[in-house]
C-alpha cells in the first residue's frame, strides 16, 4: 500500500535519508531578436539564435516533503505525481509541462515539456526532403524523408513526428543539407549524419549507406556550419573556411576537383581570410570583412561569377559588381547577398522569376538590385535560398513578416492561391507577421513564430511529412508544425 505510514517507518528501520523532488528555478521568459548594428563584429556568434535562453531542468529551488511512495515503483517516464493508489502511475513525466522529468518540476514561461526536459524550438533548418529544429536545451530533432538516416537514425521510412537525434548534445547550430544532416557544437565541434556516398560526413571515409551521428575529423574550431548538397563547409575561428564531401563541381574551393572527385576530409579553400559568413548548397560562397563575396564550386547559370560569366569556378573568386555585403545565400542556380541596409542583390539564373522584374529565363544576370525586397533581416534565420523561389524575412521596422518570390510547383510561395503559380513581386504568406525566422529549402519552407513557447509553420511539399503537420499532403499556405511541440 501507498502510505506515508509505511514509507516512514521503511526509512526508520533501514536508517535510509529521506529522499526529495527538486523544482527548478523559473525559467527566463522569451526575449525579443536584438536588432542587428552594422558596427559589431558579424563573427560574434551570429549564427546561434538567440531569441530564448536556454531553460534549465535541474537546479532546484524548492523540495517537497516526499514523492510519491511508490515512485520507485514506475517504470521510467512515469510517475504517480497525485498520491492516488487507484491510477498507479498516472503520469507521463516526459510531456507534461505540470511534471516535466520529475513530479513537481513545472516549466515556466509556456514552455512544452519534450523527452522530460523543458525547453522550446530555437531555430530550424530545412533540408531536400526533411526538416531538423533545434532546441532550447541543446537537442536536435529532425522529420521527414529518412531514406539516407538524415534524420539521426537509422531506420528507413518517413518521420511524421520530429526524432531526437541520439548522443548529439550543447548544439549551437543545425544545418539541414540534401539527403544529411550537421550540427555545431557551442564548443566548435562539428557532428554530421546521413548519407555519406561522397564523404559529406567528414569522417574520413566514405560509405554506400546513411551513418548515425559522427564528429567531423579535424576540425575543432568551427563557429558556423553550411551543409549542403553532397557537401558541408565550415568557418573557422581562424576565419578560414574548410569543406568536405563530393569535388566534382570544384566545390570544396581547394582547386583538387573533377568528376568523380571528393574529400572526406576538411580541406582549406583556398585563399580565403578574414571569412565572417558562409553559405552552400550547389556551390559555396563567403562573405569578407571588407564586404566583398567570394564563390566556387558550380556556375552553370552564372550563380558563381556574377557577371554574368558561365564555367566552373575552381577557386574562390570574387564577385564582381558587389559590395558592403554582410550575409551570403546560395540558391539553386543562383546567388544572393544583402547589405546592412537590407538591400538586396542576386544573380545567376531566373528561371523561376526568383529574380524579380526580369524575363524569368534562364540566362545568367549580373548582379542586380530584387524589386520589392526592401529592408530585408539580415539575421542568419531569415534569409536564405530555394530552388525557382525564395522567402525572406523582413525587418520589423518595415512591418516584418515574411515575403515570397518566384515560381512554385507545390505551394512554395506560401499565398494560399493553389499549388501553382508565379509571383514576379513578392506576395506575403499569411500569418506570418511575427516570424522570427524563415529556412528555405528545394520546394519546402518553414517559419518561427514567438507565440507563447515559439510555434512552427511550414508550407509547400509534404510528401514525407516534412511540414510536421501530421500529414504527407502539401499545403499552399503556412501551417502548424502540430506534430513539433
Amino acid at each position: 500500500m501507498k502510505t506515508a505510514l509505511h514509507l516512514a517507518l521503511a526509512l526508520a528501520l533501514c536508517g535510509c535519508p529521506s529522499r526529495s523532488v527538486h523544482q527548478p528555478a523559473p525559467l527566463d521568459a522569451p526575449q525579443e531578436a536584438p536588432t542587428v548594428d552594422a558596427s559589431q563584429d558579424l563573427l560574434a556568434d551570429t549564427t546561434t539564435p538567440m531569441e530564448l535562453a536556454p531553460p534549465s531542468d535541474s537546479t532546484p529551488d524548492s523540495t517537497p516533503d516526499t514523492p510519491p511512495a511508490d515512485a520507485a515503483s514506475c517504470v521510467t517516464g512515469r510517475g504517480d505525481c497525485d498520491g492516488m493508489t487507484a491510477n498507479g502511475c498516472e503520469t507521463d513525466l516526459t510531456t507534461d509541462a505540470r511534471h516535466c522529468g520529475a513530479c513537481g518540476r513545472a516549466c515556466e514561461g509556456g514552455y512544452p515539456c519534450v523527452d522530460g526536459a523543458c525547453s522550446a524550438v530555437q531555430q530550424v533548418s530545412v533540408g531536400a526532403l526533411h526538416t531538423c529544429v533545434l532546441r532550447t536545451n541543446g537537442r536536435v530533432y529532425c522529420l521527414g524523408d529518412n531514406s539516407q538516416g538524415q534524420l539521426g537514425v537509422i531506420t528507413p521510412g518517413d518521420a511524421l513526428r520530429p526524432t531526437l537525434v541520439p548522443g548529439v548534445t550543447d548544439i549551437a547550430e543545425v544545418s539541414a543539407g540534401g539527403d544529411f544532416t550537421c550540427a555545431r557544437t557551442r564548443a566548435g565541434r562539428v557532428w554530421c549524419w546521413g548519407a555519406n556516398r561522397s564523404g559529406q560526413l567528414g569522417t574520413g571515409a566514405t560509405t554506400t549507406v546513411g551513418e548515425p551521428p559522427r564528429l567531423v575529423v579535424d576540425l575543432e574550431d568551427a563557429r558556423q556550419v553550411a551543409a549542403g548538397s553532397g557537401f558541408a563547409c565550415a568557418l573557422r575561428d581562424t576565419r578560414e573556411v574548410v569543406c568536405w564531401g563530393s569535388n566534382g563541381a570544384f566545390q570544396l574551393g581547394d582547386g583538387t576537383g573533377g568528376v568523380g572527385r571528393a574529400s572526406p576530409r576538411p580541406v582549406r579553400a583556398a585563399g580565403l581570410t578574414d571569412v565572417t559568413h558562409i553559405a552552400t548548397l550547389q556551390s559555396g560562397c563567403a562573405v569578407r570583412t571588407d564586404g566583398s563575396v567570394w564563390c566556387w564550386g558550380q556556375n552553370t547559370l552564372g550563380e558563381s561569377s556574377g557577371d554574368g560569366s558561365t564555367g566552373v569556378r575552381t577557386l574562390p573568386t570574387r564577385v564582381g559588381g558587389l559590395s558592403g555585403a554582410v550575409r551570403v545565400a546560395v540558391g539553386v542556380g543562383y546567388t544572393c547577398a544583402a547589405n546592412v541596409e537590407g538591400e538586396l542583390r542576386c544573380w545567376g539564373g531566373d528561371n523561376g522569376s526568383q529574380l524579380g522584374a526580369r524575363d524569368g529565363g534562364a540566362s545568367p544576370y549580373a548582379v542586380g538590385l530584387v524589386p520589392g525586397l526592401t529592408d530585408v533581416d539580415i539575421d542568419t534565420q531569415a534569409f536564405s535560398l530555394a530552388y525557382r523561389s525564395l522567402c525572406i524575412r523582413r525587418r520589423p521596422r518595415s512591418g516584418g513578416g515574411v515575403l515570397c518570390l518566384g515560381t512554385e510547383a507545390r505551394g512554395e510561395l506560401g499565398d494560399g492561391m493553389g499549388p501553382t503559380g508565379v509571383a514576379r513581386v513578392p506576395v506575403a504568406p499569411a500569418g506570418l507577421a511575427a516570424a522570427t525566422a524563415v529556412s528555405n529549402a528545394w520546394d519546402h519552407r518553414c517559419a518561427l513564430l514567438p507565440d507563447g513557447a515559439r510555434r512552427l509553420r511550414c508550407w509547400g511539399a509534404n510528401n514525407h511529412g516534412q511540414l510536421g503537420d501530421g500529414t504527407t499532403t502539401d499545403r499552399d499556405a503556412p501551417t502548424d508544425a502540430s506534430q513539433v511541440p
